[in-house]
């Protein structure tokens, strides 16, 4: 979906382009730009007229500059959500929603049951841990991989799955009971922030390893209580949202640095550059949270992103999870 926009003085391509770019890389979204048909009337993008009117593709960065994300209401509304998904969308976070044996009772969820993510009885729903579904090496067009519903068909035996899996046009499908806990998250990350002592001890050259810091983060896992560490996944609900992404390099010790709160874990490990959420997910996933920490108490600080609690890919849903925020 592309949001019209109106040139004006002093802007350029580039400008544009690194303004409203949001995840996607300089040159992809310029060929986005470029490539879109409503812009098929543009015949130099080097010498851009004031009030000449171009469309934007849809980035994160858009829902910010240009008027925020349109969602759905029971009056009507703009919406992009492919036929069969909840149109128009309603979200459900109020008080009267209800759940019936763990799953949520609304039209705008979708109840699509596989036992083989049950992995057991849930303790208590203390967390949300925020996940994307693939990497496709090839190519970052998700139509390359399966879909949602072909994946959660596809698994016929145990397996690591999550509580929910948002669909491209924003679907929502529950596979487990909120009264059971799924195997979404492992490998655990170290909880504890005291990078200081450690860069120049005697464990300096082990710094950036993940050997030593899943070493430690067992010990905070066995001895501690949440949040003096990070949630279980006994103790937490996992969301899986449809995208992919595409390996692009390694992340260097200062880019692992540059990531607040983390510190250096990170280096060494892919550097993906990953799609954007689409809109429709995103107001899913706010819904959803908002949802959640309505019914279990929850507040901001008891969201995280898959990759800055356990071992995997760099930006599967960190970046992702500052939008959630900013709307929750």
């Amino acid at each position: 979906m592309s949001t019209k926009y109106k040139i004006k003085k002093g802007d350029t391509q580039k400008k544009i382009i690194l303004k409203y770019r949001g995840n996607y890389t300089f040159a992809v979204y310029k060929k986005k730009l470029e490539a879109d048909k409503d812009n098929s009337n543009v015949k130099d993008w080097k010498h851009l007229n004031i009030g000449q009117v171009i469309y934007l593709p849809w980035s994160r960065a858009l829902d910010s500059h240009v008027g925020g994300t349109k969602t759905c209401t029971k009056s009507g509304g703009n919406s992009t959500r492919n036929k069969g998904a909840c149109v128009p969308f309603d979200c459900f976070a109020k008080k009267n929603t209800k759940l019936k044996k763990g799953y949520i009772s609304h039209k705008c969820v979708t109840k699509k049951v596989n036992n083989n993510f049950d992995r057991g009885k849930m303790q208590k729903i203390q967390a949300i841990v925020l996940h994307r579904t693939s990497i496709f090496p090839k190519s970052k067009d998700p139509k390359n991989g399966k879909s949602i519903l072909q994946y959660i068909n596809s698994v016929v035996s145990k397996a690591d799955g999550a509580h929910f899996y948002i669909a491209m046009d924003g679907t929502i499908y529950q596979t487990v009971s909120l009264f059971r806990k799924t195997q979404h998250v492992g490998g655990y990350r170290l909880y504890s922030k005291d990078w200081a002592k450690y860069r120049k001890g005697k464990y300096k050259n082990q710094w950036g390893k993940h050997r030593y810091h899943q070493k430690r983060a067992k010990y905070e896992m066995k001895h501690k209580s949440y949040p003096q560490r990070y949630p279980l996944n006994a103790e937490s609900v996992g969301i899986e949202v449809h995208g992919s992404g595409k390996v692009v390099g390694k992340v260097s010790f200062k880019e692992s640095e540059d990531i607040v709160g983390y510190g250096p874990q990170y280096k060494g490990e892919d550097k993906i550059d990953w799609m954007d959420v689409t809109k429709e997910q995103m107001d899913s996933i706010v819904c959803l949270c908002k949802f959640l920490m309505l019914k279990y108490g929850l507040t901001k600080d008891d969201i995280y992103a898959h990759e800055a609690i356990s071992v995997k890919k760099l930006g599967e849903a960190l970046f992702y999870k500052a939008d959630v925020l900013k709307r929750l």
